[in-house]
C-alpha cells in the first residue's frame, strides 16, 4: 500500500474543528491515526485548489480544509511505509471503514518492484489493454516513466524506472491509483485478498499478460499479512480500533453490529 486519502464530511462530525492552531490540526491527525504517525515532523504549507488551507508534516501527512463541507487527510507513501512497519496500516483502514457515515475514502494506491526489468520491458512484454486510450510518455536523464490512464479516471496508472546513480536503479516500479468511490471498494476487497493478491488483480485490468507470467519477473513484495493468521489479525488490529470508537461514543454497540451485519440473519416478522 503506498497511499491513501480520506475526505470527512464536517457536517457529519459530532464536533467539527476549526483549524486555528496548530494544536488543533495535531489532535485532529492523532484522534483518526494510529500511534506510529503521532510524531508529525516538521510542518510546511500545502496547496490545492479545492480547499482554502492545508498542511504537510515530514511524516507523510497531509491535511487540508476550508473552502467546503469536508477535510481531506492524505498518507503518502512515507506514511504508509512506517504503518506498515508498524503493523498499523491495517488498524488505521478499519478505522475509516467503521465511520462511513462521515468519512470515505478518496484514494487507494498499490504499488510493486520489479527487479532487473525496464518500462519498455514491462510495456511490451504484458501490453496496455487496448480499450485505455491514454498513454503518456517522460523520459530524463534521471528516469523512464509511462502513465496509463487518466488521472481524474477511476484508475490511473505509473510505471517508472530510476537510472543511475539513484539507489532504487536496476528496478522498475508500477503504482495503481484507485480513486473516488472505487477506492474503498477496492479496501474492502484488500480485506478479503491481502495487497499482494490485490495488486495481481487490479493489474490483470490494465494489463493483457498478467504480471509476472511470461518473463517470470522477479518481485519485491512481503506476503507476511496475506500469510498471516486471520484471528490474530482481528484481535491486534481490528479490535483495538474498535475499542477506539466504541470509547469516543463515535459508534454504538447497536451500530457496530449493524455495521458488521450481525442482525442479517434475524426474523423480524
Amino acid at each position: 500500500i503506498d497511499y491513501v486519502s480520506a475526505s470527512f464530511d464536517t457536517t457529519s462530525l459530532r464536533a467539527p474543528l476549526h483549524f486555528a492552531r496548530k494544536a488543533s490540526i495535531a489532535r485532529f491527525i492523532r484522534a483518526h491515526v494510529p500511534n506510529a504517525l503521532h510524531k508529525l515532523g516538521k510542518p510546511q504549507i500545502a496547496f490545492m485548489k479545492q480547499y482554502h488551507h492545508g498542511v504537510s508534516f515530514s511524516n507523510g501527512i497531509t491535511l487540508f480544509w476550508g473552502g467546503g463541507q469536508t477535510y481531506l487527510l492524505q498518507l503518502s507513501g512515507t506514511a504508509c511505509a512506517i504503518l506498515s512497519r508498524a503493523n498499523q496500516i491495517d488498524e488505521f483502514l478499519t478505522s475509516i471503514q467503521a465511520n462511513k457515515r462521515f468519512i470515505r475514502f478518496t484514494r487507494f494506491d498499490l504499488a510493486r518492484d520489479f527487479i532487473g526489468v525496464t518500462v519498455p520491458q514491462i510495456m511490451e512484454t504484458h501490453k496496455p489493454k487496448d480499450r485505455i486510450t491514454t498513454r503518456n510518455r517522460r523520459k530524463e536523464s534521471t528516469g523512464h516513466t509511462e502513465y496509463i490512464g487518466h488521472r481524474s479516471s477511476n484508475k490511473f496508472t505509473r510505471v517508472y524506472e530510476y537510472y543511475e546513480p539513484h539507489p532504487r536503479a536496476g528496478s522498475t516500479r508500477i503504482e495503481i491509483q484507485i480513486n473516488k468511490r472505487q477506492a474503498g471498494k477496492m479496501i474492502d476487497k484488500y480485506f478479503e485478498v491481502g495487497a499482494h493478491k490485490l495488486f495481481d488483480m487490479a493489474a490483470n485490468t490494465i494489463f493483457d499478460v498478467p504480471l509476472g507470467d511470461g518473463d517470470k519477473l522477479k518481485l519485491e513484495t512481503d506476503n507476511t499479512r496475506e500469510n498471516g493468521n486471520t484471528l490474530m489479525w482481528l484481535h491486534k488490529q481490528v479490535a483495538p480500533a474498535v475499542k477506539k470508537l466504541l470509547a469516543a461514543n463515535e459508534i454504538s454497540k447497536i451500530e457496530l453490529l449493524e455495521l458488521f451485519g450481525m442482525f442479517d440473519d434475524v426474523d423480524n416478522s
